[in-house]
């Protein structure tokens, strides 16, 4: 609805390898509201999840994200909040860059910041593209 409205959205999927670890991640936010599912291959295991995403700030091209697990194959994560950052530089057919994507963040509700708290993220090449309508 917010999209056909004209609101702020953030859609799309992508795979970034950070270090040992491999993500994909897939978001659809319209407002301050959606879902992501996210895909995390590392030499410790498999771990997915989804996440009800609660808060998004959009700087321009970029966007982060935060929100609660509900759902995870590693059920000691489930109610942590989750956080990460797209940047969106017009990837695609006919766009200009690649994206560029964090790896999601995990930890305790109230422990770590939300999307609202201004931080650094490593962002790396996103495999994908992304959209991000402010």
């Amino acid at each position: 609805a917010a999209a056909a409205a004209g609101g702020p959205s953030v859609t799309g999927g992508g795979t970034i390898t950070f270090g040992a670890s491999k993500e994909h991640v897939s978001v659809t936010v319209f407002g301050t509201s959606g879902h992501a599912q996210f895909h995390d291959n590392t030499v410790s295991g498999n771990v997915n999840g989804h996440v009800e995403i609660n808060c998004v700030r959009i700087v321009g091209n970029e966007a982060t994200l935060s929100g609660i697990v509900t759902h995870s194959n590693d059920p000691t994560i489930e109610g942590f909040e989750a956080l990460f950052q797209i940047r969106d530089n017009d990837a695609g057919p006919t766009g200009g860059g690649r994206d560029f994507m964090s790896p999601v963040l995990l930890h305790e509700v109230g422990i770590g910041p939300d999307c609202l708290v201004p931080s650094e993220f490593d962002l790396v090449p996103v495999k994908g593209n992304f959209t991000i309508r402010p």
